[in-house]
């Protein structure tokens, strides 16, 4: 999804009053060495949609709960 295509998804869920829920990565390439979440990813689209007058209700970090954990997360 482009910033163009972001910004007319917010600009839609404000005219219909929806809240909008988004969901971030989880995969390895935003965890830190330990194997814990980092923002890294997520920080940008939150400073981006913020600074356009878009609202993130809810965001979700996995969002597959039925989904076998991959081996690395187990500990």
């Amino acid at each position: 999804m482009t910033r163009e295509d972001w910004k007319g998804a917010l600009e839609f869920a404000d005219a219909m009053d929806a809240k909008v829920l988004t969901g971030f990565t989880v995969s390895e390439g935003v965890r830190d060495a330990s194997g814990a979440w980092t923002p890294a990813h997520a920080a940008p689209f939150v400073a981006y949609t913020q600074s356009i007058g878009g609202e993130i209700t809810a965001a979700e970090l996995f969002n597959e709960p039925n989904a076998r954990e991959p081996a690395h997360w187990k500990r």
